[in-house]
């Protein structure tokens, strides 16, 4: 339809133009309202789930944070452990260090006691043996003036 063609026809050209292309005018009150209502209520779901999502992200947030804080925590921890480590380390290091010196030193004077006792024992022979002799000396001086 040609607008021309309209005019000519019908003096009230606008108003059949609309009736032509355009649903009646109480309708489309409702529609748009029932649209309007539709859009509302998405809002409102919109919105209560951005709601939830921020609530959800807050949460996330807060327990990203723990965590970060436990992490600090226990990295510390860790530090301090490994120094403890390092530090019993080198004390059983120092002990075996003078568990062997001591060994040593126990070797030592264990085979100075043994020789100590060997030499001990020939001086006894020794005395033993010169008192014998001496005894015997005694005793053939003590025939010789009888």
């Amino acid at each position: 339809i040609h607008v021309g063609q309209i005019v000519s026809k019908n003096t009230q050209w606008p108003y059949t133009l609309l009736r032509q292309f355009h649903t009646p005018p109480m309708m489309d009150m409702l529609a748009l309202e029932s649209r309007l209502a539709s859009l509302e209520k998405r809002l409102l779901d919109a919105q209560k789930e951005r709601e939830n999502s921020l609530a959800r992200q807050s949460k996330c947030d807060r327990e990203l944070r723990d965590l970060e804080s436990c992490k600090l925590e226990d990295e510390r921890h860790n530090t301090q452990m490994n120094k403890m480590v390092t530090s019993l380390e080198e004390k059983v290091d120092m002990y075996k260090t003078q568990a062997s010196e001591a060994e040593q030193v126990a070797a030592n004077n264990l085979n100075m006691f043994r020789r100590k006792q060997q030499e001990l024992e020939e001086a006894e022979e020794r005395a033993r043996k010169r008192e014998e002799d001496w005894a015997r000396c005694k005793g053939e001086e003590e025939m010789s003036k009888l």
